[in-house]
């Protein structure tokens, strides 16, 4: 039985995550609060109980902008939690074991107007190779599960909304779907089917890999 930490457990991801894995007998413990993640200080206050072994990182923020009008301390957020929140967790948790984050196709699609997201997905992909590279040789296994669009999230909606305003002549629906081949947005519990496979049954073997989840976009 692993001892679970999911953070971001209050996204639709997340929370898919927590639900699934609750049907197992891992115990879990949920971090739901996007400043647990970006302080040191609140990661401590939250494992003072507690000894993960598994941690599915959840937790993500986005913000979009064009890059001529990008604020750079909005863009840092972004990085502070879709990063360096990863890289806190790590350090606040060193029985680790296992390790699936949550990233995202973005990583190798060039977004206009998603530049800070882009970049920090990027980045992570990036940390998780180098983490493998690293720990692999001391029995420590870390992957990466990359969704793509995902009907349910509220970061799609912020996504959708934000988008309105900065390229309002553009049907983001059509544009969005008709570039999936799949012809449909994704569901939050097949990110975490992917997730329980990558923590219950994939082969130790599996490690430092990203995982689309994307409907062949």
């Amino acid at each position: 039985m692993a001892k679970i930490w999911i953070t971001g457990a209050t996204g639709a991801i997340g929370s898919a995550c927590y639900n699934i894995l609750s049907e197992t007998q891992h115990e879990l413990y949920a971090s739901n609060a996007i400043a647990t993640v970006r302080s040191n200080e609140s990661l401590k206050v939250f494992m003072a109980d507690k000894e993960p072994d598994t941690l599915v990182y959840a937790a993500g923020i986005n913000y979009l902008d064009w890059s001529q009008d990008i604020n750079i301390a909005e863009m840092s957020k972004v990085y502070d939690v879709n990063v360096l929140g990863f890289m806190r967790c790590l350090q606040a948790a060193p029985d680790l074991k296992r390790v699936v984050v949550i990233g995202s196709d973005a990583a190798r699609r060039p977004m206009r107007t998603s530049i800070a997201y882009n970049a920090s997905k990027a980045a992570l992909e990036a940390a998780v190779k180098v983490i493998a590279r690293e720990r692999a040789a001391f029995g420590f296994i870390i992957n990466l599960v990359a969704p793509g669009l995902i009907e349910e999230g509220r970061m799609t909606e912020y996504v959708y909304a934000r988008t309105r305003e900065l390229r309002p002549r553009l049907d983001l629906n059509d544009y969005m779907i008709g570039n999936i081949p799949a012809g449909r947005a994704g569901k939050a519990i097949e990110v975490a089917m992917v997730v329980k496979w990558l923590v219950d049954e994939a082969p130790d073997y599996v490690n430092g890999s990203i995982i689309d989840v994307n409907g062949a976009r």
